[in-house]
């Protein structure tokens, strides 16, 4: 069967990019220039949270159901989405099948190669609604935007203080765990680097200062 390879006929209105069929230029164009606005249209009554399809809401709705009917083989681990199942499983296999074409670096998924392109062009196709600050990924951007929401959707399950992303979270748990730094100057334990780091500045502010 002959194909037609230089049948490009629809472009993205934003981008140079061209496409042979409109769905896929669109979903281009949703992927890569869609903005903040454009993305309300499903919100959740739980959380606020926006889809821009609203079988992505039905989907986001069982986070607060607790529903996860897909179970990893291999480590049992359970899911709310088959997709989330399947990208989990390439932990296991740690199979890299999307690598840059300019730096080479493998990627898990075709979303994080896209995002990873980013660094290379400088591009932020991204702008919060609120201050206009450009953002290189929807996933920035949806952090971000709780800076002005005051959303901390990720709890310590420990003291209940709560935070805006994951990371911060991360970091904080390592407070009440095991306090792996020790100052080399009065033996203090504490459990970051950078705790250790601004603790060890006090030593040297106060021999400058003569104390």
């Amino acid at each position: 069967m002959e194909t037609h390879v230089g049948n490009r006929r629809f472009s993205c209105p934003i981008c140079p990019q061209t496409f042979s069929k409109n769905y896929e230029m669109k979903k281009h164009h949703r992927m890569l220039h869609a903005s903040w606005s454009d993305l309300k249209k499903y919100p959740c009554e739980e959380c606020g949270k926006n889809f821009i399809y609203k079988r992505a809401l039905v989907v986001h709705l069982k986070i607060h159901t607790g529903e996860k009917p897909f179970t990893c083989d291999t480590c049992q681990k359970s899911f709310s989405t088959k997709g989330a199942m399947e990208k989990h499983k390439l932990i296991h296999t740690g199979q890299r099948s999307w690598i840059c074409q300019i730096c080479k670096k493998a990627f898990l998924v075709k979303g994080q190669l896209v995002a990873h392109m980013r660094s290379h062009t400088g591009e932020k196709a991204f702008s919060c609604s609120v201050c206009q600050k450009k953002l290189s990924t929807k996933f920035c951007l949806e952090i971000h935007m709780r800076i002005h929401t005051g959303e901390k959707p990720f709890t310590c399950d420990i003291c209940q203080k709560s935070f805006s992303c994951k990371s911060n979270l991360s970091r904080h748990k390592k407070t009440h765990s095991m306090k792996a730094f020790s100052c080399d100057i009065c033996q203090k334990k504490l459990s970051t680097k950078s705790t250790l780091a601004y603790h060890m500045n006090l030593h040297t502010t106060n021999e400058e200062g003569g104390i």
